[in-house]
């Protein structure tokens, strides 16, 4: 269990680090918002396309990629169906979406793997999906969902092509399909500065806290507690009823249920930032599900392994 609680602990770390550079000034005003702009528009595209150009991705299109997509997509569907009652803006709706279902790979799943499945590879289908479609397109939905008024048809393919990560995402996935191997130059630069991604998006997430005023009522509390049951409860069930019918073997089930179990990834905070609206939800289903996944981690790996 010691992986997991590295992970978290380095979150939290890195968090914290942040909030008290900006509550001492060691951060000038408007740090917070430099750095997820070069987190959105550097370090996370180039993330993407290290790991999508050069990552076999025909191996790893099988059956944990279909758990890692369904269970994604499941959760998703459940906070939204259950959140629409309540007449949630398509703002909130989308952060809470993305909070739902999107899993923190880069910190908590690589050590969580590692210490307690036995091997980094277990991360390969969920990093596939979630790098190769989930994230790109969450941050188009945040954008547009954060655009006043309606999106026309127009707008909504302009947001598409010029967002970073689909271009990022898109070039990676042809590349690798291509029989060229990436230049050693390329891979070097995009490894190094696509590294430097979550924990600028951390620090910026824990710069974000000092000075802000937020208002948590009813209906934001309520909103972040389902997303954080859905993220820790509701897509971990659905990756095990998914594993079980498509007939994953003992370790292959418990790394697909796993995965499951793990927080909201630091990028519903970027894309919150970016479309400018529902941050509320955003920063409180990262520290929530952060804070509540430990020991759900813990229960599963004991009950599956």
């Amino acid at each position: 269990m010691s992986g997991a609680l590295l992970g978290v602990a380095v979150i939290a770390t890195l968090i914290i680090l942040g909030w008290a550079m900006q509550r001492t000034r060691a951060f000038p005003i408007g740090t917070s918002e430099a750095l997820t702009a070069f987190a959105y528009w550097a370090a996370t595209p180039a993330l993407l396309f290290s790991v999508l150009s050069q990552q076999d991705l025909r191996s790893v299109i099988g059956a944990p990629f279909l758990v890692a997509a369904a269970s994604g997509f499941g959760s998703a569907m459940v906070f939204t169906l259950v959140a629409m009652l309540f007449r949630t803006d398509r703002a909130n709706l989308t952060l809470g979406a993305m909070g739902a279902s999107l899993n923190n790979i880069a910190y908590i799943g690589i050590p969580v793997a590692t210490y307690v499945l036995g091997s980094a590879h277990h991360i390969v289908p969920v990093l596939a999906f979630q790098l190769g479609f989930f994230t790109p397109m969450y941050f188009v939905l945040a954008e547009l969902a954060g655009k006043k008024g309606g999106a026309s048809v127009g707008s909504i393919v302009r947001t598409v092509i010029t967002n970073p990560l689909v271009i990022a995402a898109l070039v990676g996935v042809l590349w690798n399909l291509t029989p060229l191997a990436v230049p050693l130059y390329v891979s070097e630069v995009t490894s190094f500065l696509g590294s430097a991604a979550p924990p600028t998006v951390l620090v910026a997430f824990g710069a974000s806290l000092v000075g802000q005023s937020i208002h948590l009522g009813k209906k934001i509390w309520f909103l972040v507690s389902w997303s954080t049951a859905c993220k820790l409860i509701v897509q971990p069930l659905i990756a095990w009823g998914v594993g079980l019918a498509l007939g994953l073997s003992d370790i292959e089930l418990a790394a697909a249920v796993i995965m499951g179990t793990l927080p909201a990834a630091q990028n519903v905070f970027i894309a919150a930032m970016r479309a400018g609206a529902g941050k509320e939800v955003a920063q409180g289903s990262v520290l929530m599900s952060s804070a509540l996944s430990l020991p759900v981690i813990v229960g599963v790996a004991t009950l599956l392994l």
